[in-house]
């Protein structure tokens, strides 16, 4: 499909949901909860908490409201509501692209995610995982907090361009909730949680599965037919959380095989291609009151994920290449919260993080056994930071903060000073300015093999740093919100997957300088239990040195978001995104629906769901420009969905 970005889809959209909001501006206001749906508290933009209108950096929120209206089961599909975030897939992982900036090779790693305000990013690809992989099920999160910028000088490494915080329900009454989704192609997706009063404290539950055999694929690139049940999707998780008065025990888990039907060397249509992913998360968090100024918390943490990854590769002989990766790490982290006065915060913070594992393994394992690749590394990782927040006067705050790193045998400073002027009651403003970096991860420094299709290692690869400013505008009257934000982003040493034909091996590779700029805007809007959302970003990318992924982010993103309220317990909730030609991948409009119904006791609600209405051919970026440049999205799935919380 050829498809260009006409102003007219811009028009069309604005006009489509900002009508109903003019219409009646104000009709039950006082009905609703418009500070917790339009100025929500964000617990991630530093370790003091802020509402948004207050933050420190651009925030975007997206509630536990907007996510069930919408029926949306992947954390890559909030992450796409976002401003400035470009979500593409390449059918086995989903990877986040902000404010100009994407990489081929680039497993998220400059992306810091968070749940509950703790750093859940591996430690052999530094991988954000955002698609299926994802360890949680959405069922078990209140909201999700995306900060734009530079977050080391608050969270270290790999916050280089934002900070994803996936926030989990808080402790409710006791009982049962879940649900029941079934899509054409026998997919089924289930989830259960359970609250109950335990020792003392409450006991949280959950548990998810999901099953898909997959679309039948159809890929140029690598055969002529199509491969049946090759995407195959198989996922469990499950969660546990107690807490007590000062006490929170977490653990978490979730394993996930994903079929994948094509690629660069695979064989296409062979069944037993596949990524296998499980993570494992747990940690114990002491909370302190040591007098009416001072708070402490202490931290202990440990995790693990393993990856598998099989490749039937046509040599010839067809043979089964195997990937092992092995990660875990165990930490400890402090902080203390002191509040001179009404109007100054501080805190400081120490963490520790121990390298436990980090093993990576290839080997032809059928027909005849060849080891490639055996490496195992350790090491330490730590980090001190101080965040500052002073309001000198009522509408004046100045957020300070600095963290020293070090990792890798390398330190590293990051600086950021934000200043927020409330110059009317209506009205926010905030600059921005900040430092932040990334060491090579385990995979980039180590990984290796032999033969065609295969890595070389880069003796001279160096870590990462970004420097970035922004400024910011919010405002707010009644049922509406808007807010904007102009940015520039200046990169040095980013890396970058190499591939080069004449030997037919990869590298990863430092690039030159690069500079990214761009304008986003959002607006929100409430008019009675009807609820309206339209965010825009445009991008430019300044180039001073050959960068392969700039073409691959978007210049324009629109998309935009409605629910209405059809009866006392009916509701309509549509979704549209527009974007730009991103490289080889033409530019598309996309539009999903959901219609739901809630019993009149409103304990259970039945829905019925879209994704891509109108059956658009689409694609998005390859995984490799020159191999694989294109990967074919999602066509139309309906999807029925039965599913009940008493608390309701």
């Amino acid at each position: 499909m050829s498809c260009r970005f006409p102003r007219a889809v811009l028009s069309l959209l604005c006009l489509v949901l900002a009508a109903p909001a003019i219409a009646s501006p104000d009709a039950t206001l006082a009905e609703l909860p418009l500070e917790a749906l339009l100025d929500l508290p964000v617990s991630g933009a530093s370790r003091l908490g802020t509402r948004r209108s207050d933050s420190p950096a651009s925030v975007t929120v997206i509630d536990r409201q907007q996510i069930e209206a919408l029926g949306l089961r992947r954390l890559s599909d909030v992450l796409r509501l976002v401003r400035g975030i470009d979500i593409s897939s390449d059918g086995s992982y989903s990877y986040a692209a902000v404010r100009g900036m994407s990489s081929a090779g680039d497993y998220n790693t400059r992306v810091l995610l968070l749940i509950d305000g703790n750093r859940v990013n591996d430690n052999v690809f530094d991988q954000a995982m955002l698609g299926t992989e994802f360890v949680l099920d959405l069922s078990q999160v209140e909201r999700v907090e995306f900060i734009a910028g530079p977050g080391s000088a608050v969270y270290g490494a790999n916050a280089l361009f934002g900070v994803i915080n996936v926030v989990t329900r808080a402790s409710g009454a006791s009982g049962v909730r879940g649900g029941l989704r079934l899509s054409h192609g026998a997919a089924v997706d289930t989830w259960v949680s359970l609250d109950t009063a335990l020792a003392g404290g409450h006991l949280a539950l959950g548990a998810s599965l999901q099953h898909d055999r997959g679309e039948a694929v159809q890929e140029a690139w690598f055969g002529t037919g199509q491969a049946e049940g090759t995407a195959r999707l198989a996922r469990q998780s499950w969660s546990a959380r107690w807490e007590t008065t000062g006490w929170r025990m977490n653990l978490m888990s979730s394993r996930r095989s994903q079929g994948t039907p094509a690629g660069p060397d695979i064989v296409f249509g062979d069944t037993r291609a596949r990524f296998v992913d499980s993570t494992l998360l747990v940690d114990v968090e002491r909370r302190l009151v040591l007098d009416e100024r001072l708070d402490g918390l202490v931290r202990a943490f440990a995790g693990r994920y393993r990856f598998l990854g099989d490749y039937p590769i046509d040599y010839p002989p067809v043979t089964l290449n195997r990937d092992y990766a092995d990660g875990d790490w165990w930490g400890l982290e402090g902080r203390l919260l002191w509040s001179p006065t009404a109007s100054h915060r501080v805190v400081v913070g120490a963490e520790l993080q121990r390298q436990q594992r980090q093993w990576q393994y290839n080997a032809d394992v059928q027909p005849a056994p060849l080891l490639y690749l055996d490496d195992l590394q350790r090491g330490w990782r730590w980090g001190v930071y101080v965040d500052d927040q002073w309001s000198p006067a009522d509408d004046w705050t100045l957020h300070a903060g600095v963290r020293l790193d070090r990792e890798l045998g390398r330190a590293h400073t990051s600086p950021r000073l934000a200043l927020v002027w409330r110059a009317a009651p209506e009205w926010t403003w905030r600059w921005q300015h900040g430092r932040a970096f990334r060491e090579p991860n385990a995979y980039e420094r180590r990984y290796h093999g032999d033969g065609p299709g295969s890595w070389q290692l880069n003796p001279a690869l160096h870590g990462e740093q970004v420097r970035a400013d922004e400024i910011g505008i919010d405002w707010s009257r009644g049922a509406w919100r808007a807010a904007a934000a102009a940015y520039r982003n200046q990169a040095d040493g980013l890396t970058v997957l190499h591939y080069d034909p004449a030997t037919e091996r990869y590298q990863v590779r430092n690039l030159g300088a690069l500079g990214t700029q761009g304008i986003e805007a959002e607006v929100e809007a409430l008019s009675g239990a009807d609820r309206y959302r339209l965010q825009l970003g445009l991008n430019r990318t300044l180039r001073s040195t050959q960068w392969p992924g700039a073409l691959t982010y978007p210049q324009r993103l629109l998309g935009a978001q409605a629910q209405w309220q059809l009866g006392e317990r009916s509701l309509l909730a549509v979704d549209a995104l527009a974007r730009s030609r991103r490289g080889d991948a033409a530019g598309h409009l996309l539009l999903h629906a959901r219609l739901s119904l809630r019993s009149e006791d409103r304990q259970w609600q039945l829905a019925l769901g879209v994704r891509n209405l109108a059956n658009r051919r689409w694609y998005d970026p390859g995984p490799d420009a020159v191999r694989q440049p294109l990967v074919r999205g999602e066509a139309r799935q309906f999807w029925l969905e039965w599913s009940w919380e008493p608390s309701r």
